[in-house]
């Protein structure tokens, strides 16, 4: 009998998982699902013997622990084009195993990894990953990101050369290596930046300026929720006399 066309999957009952793994099936959502780290095998499973699923939502359930590494493993070698991990509990310790994935996967294009803890030593791990993959939109909102992080997003940004979208929004960005973050923006080709309610203050204003004044690709920038107002405002507003920017917010 041939395998059913399956274009969305929202739901899978316990005990029915394992017909997907002959199914052609693009849509694969688990969302909200009281998933955790023992689901991971079998999640792989049907990654690895599917090779039609394009996209795969797993956001809002329990899946950190030591089983992710399977679930990142097999992520090498599917053809998943957006993997969302939204609110998992995923921690820094699982950054080297996210990297893994994600460094061998030449197609996947959307990566959401808001709304978990990331910060830490391993978030380098991570970022030098995204140096040779081919994301375009990377969402890392709301993950306890510091600014002793800017250092690794400012690595993985300047040798990434396909990312178009990074979302930074609700972390606390704000420091001195937030200037490090922006001298990668001027050589990356990066559309939309978010960074709505990062701690900013006014003394970010000149890396802002700098990143912006260097880059002609951003289109989109949100500093929505930060506290900018002083003395160094006005060279932000200077420079965006000069810049592409189409959407100021």
């Amino acid at each position: 009998m041939n395998s059913p066309v399956i274009k969305k999957i929202i739901f899978i009952p316990g005990g029915e998982i394992s017909f997907l793994c002959n199914s052609l099936l693009f849509f694969y959502s688990l969302r909200y699902n009281h998933l955790t780290n023992s689901s991971c095998p079998h999640l792989a499973s049907v990654i690895r013997n599917n090779k039609t699923i394009r996209t795969l939502s797993l956001s809002y359930n329990v899946l950190d622990g030591p089983r992710f590494r399977d679930l990142m493993e097999t992520l090498t070698t599917s053809r998943i084009e957006k993997l969302h991990l939204v609110g998992n509990h995923l921690t820094d310790s699982l950054c080297p195993h996210l990297a893994s994935g994600i460094r061998n996967n030449q197609t996947l294009r959307t990566l959401d990894l808001s709304n978990n803890d990331l910060d830490g030593p391993h978030f380098r791990d991570l970022m030098e990953a995204l140096t040779t993959s081919r994301i375009e939109e990377l969402q890392l909102d709301n993950n306890d990101l510091t600014d002793s992080s800017c250092p690794h997003l400012a690595s993985g940004i300047r040798n990434n050369q396909t990312l178009r979208t990074l979302s930074l929004s609700y972390n606390k960005l704000g420091g001195p290596h937030f200037r490090d973050l922006m001298e990668a923006l001027t050589t990356s080709r990066i559309e939309e930046l978010l960074l709505y309610n990062n701690q900013l203050t006014d003394s970010s204003c000149p890396h802002l300026a700098s990143g912006i004044r260097n880059n002609q690709k951003l289109r989109r920038l949100n500093l929505g929720g930060n506290n900018l107002e002083g003395p160094h405002f006005r060279d932000l507003m200077k420079v965006l006399t000069t810049s592409q920017i189409e959407d100021l917010q």
